[in-house]
Formats: structure tokens, C-alpha cells, sequence
């Protein structure tokens, strides 16, 4: 993107307070997993990654390390769609779950729009020790409930729309 994407400004907001006005009405913790120091303004700890440039679940694993809840609920600065509705239905069904994610309409899941147990950590430890990153890895360790969202509320891809160029930026544009 060239820039911290998470404070390009759509319609009006940066785009990271679409996640966090979210988080603050479903969660008595919030931590930002960034390796940017642009949230120091915000009420709530901000760690850089412990293990930098693994993507995703660096980020998850730091977080999952620092939190006292023994749940925590992952949704990324760039999907501004995700609705509400969405976050509490992955919460209902966290129970006893290692991961909690949606399977979008392609079949594929939607790992940074989920629900993560601290129980993971020792998973997401022993993969990073083997110099494994994905997010699918981490799904197949640990038994993931991987729930498909065709047939439910959800199952719009456009939920899931993410923003990680200018040109997704610009197509959004031009859609308001």
C-alpha cells in the first residue's frame, strides 16, 4: 500500500476505528498487534510483533501471549464490512474451541476475522519453530471449527472485503 493502510480515511473514519467500534462494544480487552507506532494516541497497549515478518500469526501469537481473557477476538484494520452481528455469532461459537472462523462462499477461511484460545499458543509455537506460517497450518494443529457461512446471514463475500492496495482502496471509492 505504500502507506499504514489502517488510517486511510474511508468515508469519513480511518479505517482501523471501523474494527475498533466493533471490539469496544463486544470486549473488556483490547490490544492492537502492530508493528507501527501510529496507535500510541488510543487507550489500549499496542505490541509490535515478538517474531517479525510471519505475517499474521505473529501478530495473533503476540497478542494471544499478552491478553488475561482466555479468548481472544482477531479482526484486522482493513475490513471495514465486517458487521457486528458477525463478531457475536463467532463468540457463540467459541465454546471449547481452539480457533472460531467463518469459511467465506470460495471455501476458504477467514482467519483475521476470528475467535483464537489462548490454548493455541503452544501450537503456534511449535509451528513457528518449524518455520511454518500459515494460517491453514495453525487450523489443521490445533482443529479449528471452521464454520461455512453459505446459507447464514453472513454469507456475503463482500463482508470480507479487505483493503491491501490502492487499487482496492479506489474500487471502494467508487462504490460509495
Amino acid at each position: 500500500m505504500g502507506t499504514n493502510k489502517a488510517l486511510i480515511v474511508y468515508r469519513g473514519k480511518e479505517l482501523y476505528r471501523y474494527s475498533l467500534e466493533k471490539l469496544e462494544k463486544l470486549c473488556d480487552e483490547i490490544i492492537i498487534s502492530s508493528n507501527n507506532p501510529d496507535y500510541t494516541h488510543l487507550p489500549y497497549s499496542c505490541y509490535p510483533d515478538d517474531i517479525k515478518d510471519i505475517g499474521p500469526l505473529g501478530g495473533i501469537f503476540t497478542c494471544l501471549t499478552r491478553i488475561s481473557n482466555p479468548y481472544a477476538l482477531v479482526l484486522s484494520c482493513d475490513m471495514p464490512f465486517i458487521p457486528y452481528e458477525y463478531l457475536e455469532f463467532l463468540q457463540r461459537n467459541a465454546h471449547d474451541a481452539a480457533v472460531v472462523c467463518g469459511v467465506n462462499q470460495h471455501g476458504m477461511p477467514e482467519p483475521l476475522a476470528g475467535v483464537y484460545s489462548k490454548n493455541v499458543v503452544p501450537a503456534i509455537n511449535a509451528l513457528i519453530l518449524k518455520g511454518e506460517y500459515r494460517m491453514s497450518a495453525l487450523f489443521k494443529q490445533a482443529g479449528a471449527r471452521l464454520i461455512p457461512l453459505q446459507g447464514s446471514p453472513f454469507q456475503d463475500i463482500g463482508i470480507f472485503k479487505n483493503i491491501n492496495t490502492p487499487e482496492d482502496l479506489s474500487d471502494l471509492l467508487e462504490c460509495i
